[in-house]
């Protein structure tokens, strides 16, 4: 028993000890490939005998999966580098409804073994187009493995440190100078390192793409330094877009197929215009109907509420309220609520009452109703374009629509 310990003590030793060297490795990798790009490239054969640094194939695919995580959030294609950079909100929105779902096995899968291949087969490509001699044709393909890697990974990280600063180093959740002024130095701290990992993603590879062929082979395919460099940018950005549109291909295939859940609404029978007299219309009550078919909660804010009400008479004429529209939202007891939630999964039914006043006049009713005295107005229209719900994505912009409209008395 003693010496079945001792064994596995010895592999988790192993292991743990095997994944330390690893990392060092790698950052190694990383840091010479960064600092050093020529003499990277001269002594590639001399480090990689000497196990100071990661293997190429394996650098690459290390620094895929890691960008995986960025185009099977956002899979985009070649626009993902626009929408991270800027953080957009519908970005940050597909990080909160993810979670940690973005670092699952089948995300990485999905979207690392798709990238790393088209990486992996136009350093190939390249190497062939830059290497006459197929004696150099295998450093060539390493150099540009480092190089498509080094960019994966370092766009990779300059893309989770925004993500870090605004939702982990959120100065608003504290109310301490202290650890306001903490905070508030860790996040230019963050947008530091995150400039820095931009640079390295963008400049870095291109060197290495600059002196990807031996230098007496450079020289023969293209003249000068210069004009190596000018050839290097245009090889780089095309080699991205290609590996990052067939990258999310996956991603984009899997989203197509699954539905996106909205919060559905179903305006309700039994809706009354209300108007003071005859041609006046100066108000609306109605029923809704919300189905909330997300995970998010949605609610609807009495404080945010908008609305936007066109009239429009029986002559084809717009008329205008005189003022903004005022709005009272109920529940479902009929009790006026200033915030009323709707849970994932939940039905809520909610009475709206919106008054305004009209500047001007539908004109004379085409009828009046005896049993209420309401009044009827033939080719008159109603447009509500309102915004009441927070949290949950709607389906479609909620629009309320009437044509033909039947106006109540205020008082009966």
């Amino acid at each position: 028993m003693a010496e079945q310990r001792e064994s596995l003590s010895t592999k988790v030793e192993n292991f743990v000890s095997g994944i330390v060297r690893f990392m060092n490795r790698f950052v190694r990798t990383g840091a010479l490939a960064v600092t050093q790009p020529w003499s990277f490239n001269v002594g590639l054969g001399r480090l990689r005998r000497a196990k100071r640094i990661v293997p190429p194939l394996t650098f690459l695919i290390v620094g895929c999966f890691f960008f995986s995580v960025i185009i099977d959030t956002y899979p985009e294609g070649w626009f993902v580098y626009f929408n991270w950079i800027w953080l957009s909100e519908e970005i940050g929105q597909r990080i909160q409804e993810r979670g940690g779902e973005m670092f699952s096995l089948i995300a990485l899968v999905r979207s690392g073994l798709p990238t790393f291949l088209a990486f992996a087969v136009i350093a190939q490509i390249l190497a062939w187009l830059l290497a006459r001699s197929r004696w150099m044709r295998p450093r060539v393909f390493a150099t540009l493995c480092y190089a498509f890697g080094l960019h994966a990974f370092a766009f990779a990280i300059a893309c989770f440190l925004p993500v870090i600063g605004i939702y982990a180093l959120n100065p608003d959740r504290s109310d301490s100078f202290v650890s306001n002024l903490w905070i508030n130095g860790l996040s230019y701290i963050v947008l530091g390192l995150t400039m820095i990992f931009v640079l390295i993603a963008v400049v870095s590879p291109v060197l290495l793409v600059i002196w990807a062929s031996q230098r007496r082979e450079a020289r023969l395919l293209f003249k000068s330094v210069g004009a190596r460099s000018l050839a290097a940018i245009p090889i780089f950005l095309s080699s991205i877009f290609i590996a990052t549109e067939l990258g999310s291909l996956p991603a984009r295939f899997t989203l197509g197929l699954t539905p996106t859940q909205h919060l559905e609404v179903q305006s309700m029978a039994g809706h009354r215009l209300l108007g003071v007299a005859p041609g006046n219309v100066s108000g609306a009550t109605y029923s809704m109907l919300f189905h909330n078919k997300t995970d998010d909660l949605a609610y609807i804010n009495h404080e945010d509420t908008w609305v936007d009400v066109i009239v429009t008479s029986a002559d084809g004429s717009d008329i205008s309220p005189e003022e903004e529209a005022s709005v009272r939202l109920f529940d479902e007891e009929r009790l006026e609520a200033r915030l009323i939630p709707i849970p994932p999964g939940a039905i809520q039914l909610v009475f709206v009452e919106i008054s305004w006043k009209l500047d001007g006049s539908l004109g004379e009713p085409t009828q009046t109703y005896s049993d209420d005295g309401s009044w009827w107005y033939d080719g008159a229209m109603l447009k509500l374009y309102y915004d009441l719900v927070d949290g949950a994505d709607l389906e479609d912009d909620l629009v309320f629509e009437l044509v033909g409209l039947t106006v109540h008395p205020i008082n009966p």
